[in-house]
């Protein structure tokens, strides 16, 4: 069904006329120490949380009212505004705080419309990115970002500090873009190379939490643990781990097995094998011992192609090979082309 633009845009106008006024009121929120009179049917109508309030018959259906924790009262006045009017509140510096509120209130297109935003403002120096690496969510909306600016973010401190199933991730992914496989295996050098600070103070938004401090209200959790506890539980369970010298030095033989040795430039290779992290296993060592005879022995693969031969998706080469099949009365020409999860055939 389409829906009128002007049908929609009197629909919201008529709803602004009741933002901020005590008309019709029929519920309040409180955020802290600060309530919010709102109209039921509207907080039904945008919030999956209220909905479920309202439909459920709990206590505070009848009180009309309800104390929400982990929002701020400035993010959710905002959210309110938006909800009311149509406005665009978003900036720089509260599309995150937006986001994860929006996330715990179950707001679909608010949700969309902080992503959208976050995305088409997005730099690797600016605070939306570090702030999105805040939690794993945000990680995944940023994804595609980090693979296009792959060899920038090698040099930021964010791709130094991230755990190993992330940076494992990034390496593996056939949408990497990069200059350079020898870009990649240096990256890594780095990573493992790099000790974490152990933090011994809270994050500069930890004073942006609310405290609530009404005594008299029950207050409502939304099923919902807050990203930076979330965050914090993991960093936790890792601190301890990421701080041994050895931790990230036990991993490189994984991290080396999963990059594509098999393209790595001769100059890269000779560094590797007398590299001083690489001689500390064995396994490592044979990786790399691998990718050089693999090398060495080019023209005699038979088209075979071990994992680290295989180009990613940004490359100016593929992984092709030609079958030739002869019978007394026709000639059959196959050309494969081959990728990690793709392989086209061409007659």
């Amino acid at each position: 069904m389409v829906i009128k633009r002007e049908v929609a845009y009197g629909i919201v106008q008529g709803l602004s006329d009741f933002w901020k006024c005590e008309e019709l009121q029929d519920f309040t929120v409180t955020l802290g120490t600060i309530k919010f009179g709102c109209h039921r049917f509207l907080l039904a109508a945008c919030s999956g949380f209220f909905r479920g309030i309202f439909r459920s018959g709990m206590k505070e259906t009848e009180l009309k009212c309800v104390t929400v924790e982990d929002i701020s009262s400035e993010t959710f006045e905002l959210i309110i505004e938006t909800m009311y009017t149509g406005h665009d509140v978003l900036t720089n510096d509260n599309v995150i705080d937006i986001w994860k509120a929006a996330y715990q209130l179950q707001i679909p297109f608010l949700i969309k419309e902080c992503e959208e935003f976050a995305l088409a403002t997005l730099s690797l120096d600016n605070y939306i990115v570090r702030r999105f690496f805040e939690s794993h969510k945000g990680i995944d909306i940023i994804w595609p970002f980090i693979l296009k600016n792959a060899n920038a973010f090698f040099q930021t401190t964010k791709f130094l500090e991230m755990q190993v199933p992330d940076v494992l991730r990034l390496i593996q992914s056939q949408d990497l873009e990069t200059t350079s496989e020898d870009d990649v295996v240096h990256a890594l050098l780095r990573w493992v190379e790099f000790r974490p600070r152990q933090q011994d103070e809270t994050s500069e938004d930890s004073d942006k939490e609310c405290v609530c401090q009404s005594s008299g209200e029950k207050r409502i959790k939304t099923d919902y643990t807050s990203f930076e506890a979330l965050e914090a539980q993991n960093l936790n369970k890792n601190k301890t781990k990421d701080l041994y010298d050895d931790e990230r030095v036990e991993q490189l033989p994984d991290l080396l097995s999963n990059t594509r040795t098999c393209l790595l430039s001769p100059k890269c290779l000779k560094m590797l094998i007398s590299h001083p992290l690489v001689n500390k296993t064995k396994l490592a060592t044979d990786i790399i011992i691998d990718a050089l005879f693999y090398q060495l022995q080019v023209r005699k693969h038979h088209g075979y192609w071990p994992r680290g031969a295989i180009y990613r998706s940004n490359s100016n080469y593929v992984n092709s090979a030609v079958a030739i099949r002869q019978t007394e009365e026709t000639i059959k020409i196959k050309a494969f082309s081959f990728s990690f999860t793709v392989c086209h055939v061409t007659y």
